[in-house]
């Protein structure tokens, strides 16, 4: 079916773990008729098809016979028109012309059956007899998709899972009005989804997208996905591995205060087989001539993730990821065809506040003078300073500082000459509210 996103650059990861979980899946731009076969192991698309038809597409669907079958509409609002094109020898045929109710989604349900939905209802079109059946009311499955999974129809309506029963057509809520986000597919047992971040694995004991690569239409807009019946084997056919996902929003930021460890929000749903390893990458995100790479330059057995002196820097954003595979020490064989890779969290270190003094110390007996304290960081700043004379028993003040230069004033005792310390016990900023 289809849902509208706006990538534009193909992925390459460089931790790669998702380039060895391949099958392809069909994939068409809404606004473009052009069909490809994506190949999930590279992310590289090849041209299938270039169906003639000049209405929006709003989902496919490939028989074992290669012909291809194709809802679309001329106009919003108006009837669902039924097409089917052969590849091998580029023609495209009107099948049937304004069937009732604006398109929504198709499905294969065998070899010579299309479940059909629009606006109206729920249609079965029998391909041998060129008929198209009314079987029932059912919502519009708009922004979802049809497909079969453990011997059971789903629909999604709106972004949430439903069961489809045919006899007679209606949906049932799957869980407390649990949500799924994008168009989701079944190849070979195996759920994929399309969103906004592109072709994701699809777990369905949790609702997460664990992403595989960008997919960019020719055209910027909605697309729609479907099996490629040729291509749908694949290693991660009988994986049963699962990373688990971060909890919150894909992409999803955490912050911490100079060099302290930032503790991720895990949802635990990781699901591993007898010689699989859980790990936690720390990963540099380059982004040159439209290819976007992850290196990772640190792993973690916990959702903890700590600064690497000498690697990680203060204010430069890095991304997390959970990953999931066979074990190879205390790390994951990426080379693993069934390993999983969560979504993204960025982690940012920002640099801890500084402080120096400057002053005309030591001071003569009986005058006041003022130091000058400069500060690096975000005001307002909070500064603890220790100030001893002479050596001895050192007095304790904190004061807070609105701007990057400061005066502070030392006042020694009546009578006193000599030299005077002072030191910076602890400083924090607006970042850093509770010291570096």
């Amino acid at each position: 079916m289809k849902v509208s996103f706006y990538a534009c650059f193909f992925l390459l990861l460089c931790l790669t773990p998702k380039a060895q979980q391949a099958q392809n899946i069909l994939y068409s731009s809404f606004f473009d008729a052009d069909i490809y076969s994506v190949n999930l192991a590279t992310c590289e698309m090849t041209l299938v098809a270039s169906p003639n038809i000049s209405e929006v597409t709003f989902d496919i669907w490939q028989m074992q016979t290669g012909l291809i079958y194709i809802i679309s509409s001329a106009t919003t609002g108006s009837g669902t028109n039924l097409w089917v094109h052969n590849p091998t020898t580029g023609s495209t045929t009107l099948l049937i012309s304004n069937i009732p109710g604006f398109p929504g989604s198709m499905y294969g349900l065998t070899s010579s059956t299309l479940l059909i939905n629009t606006a109206a209802g729920l249609y079965s079109y029998d391909i041998n007899q060129n008929t198209n059946t009314f079987l029932g009311q059912v919502p519009p499955l708009y922004n979802g998709e049809i497909f079969g999974y453990n011997g059971q129809l789903y629909a999604q309506i709106i972004g949430y899972m439903y069961e489809l029963d045919l006899n007679p057509p209606q949906i049932t809520p799957v869980g407390p009005g649990i949500p799924a986000s994008y168009p989701i597919i079944d190849v070979c047992g195996t759920l994929f989804s399309l969103g906004e971040t592109g072709v994701s694995a699809f777990n369905f004991s949790n609702y997460t997208d664990n992403n595989l690569c960008f997919v960019p239409p020719s055209g910027l807009g909605n697309a729609n996905i479907a099996p490629d019946p040729f291509n749908a084997t694949g290693p991660l056919c009988n994986c049963t591995t699962e990373s688990g996902n971060f909890s919150g929003p894909p992409g999803i930021s955490y912050y911490a205060c100079s060099t302290n460890p930032i503790t991720l929000d895990f949802d635990g749903t990781q699901e591993l087989d007898g010689n699989d390893n859980l790990i936690f990458a720390l990963a540099t995100v380059n982004n040159t001539n439209n290819v976007v790479q992850y290196n990772i330059i640190q792993t973690y057995n916990q959702p903890i993730i700590t600064f690497v002196p000498g690697v990680t820097q203060p204010n430069t954003w890095y991304s997390v990821y959970a990953i999931a595979g066979n074990a190879l020490g205390n790390s994951v064989d990426q080379n693993d065809p069934c390993m999983d890779v969560s979504q993204e969290v960025s982690v940012y270190w920002y640099a801890g506040p500084t402080v120096s003094f400057v002053g005309g110390l030591p001071i003569c007996s009986g005058g006041c003078q003022d130091i000058t304290a400069d500060f690096t960081g975000i005001p307002p700043f909070n500064l603890t300073y220790s100030v001893s004379f002479g050596g001895g028993p050192p007095q304790t003040f904190t004061q807070t500082f609105n701007s990057s230069t400061a005066a502070i004033q030392i006042c020694p005792p009546v009578g006193f000459s000599g030299p005077i310390q002072v030191q910076a016990t602890n400083l924090s900023d607006a970042n850093c509210p509770c010291g570096p």
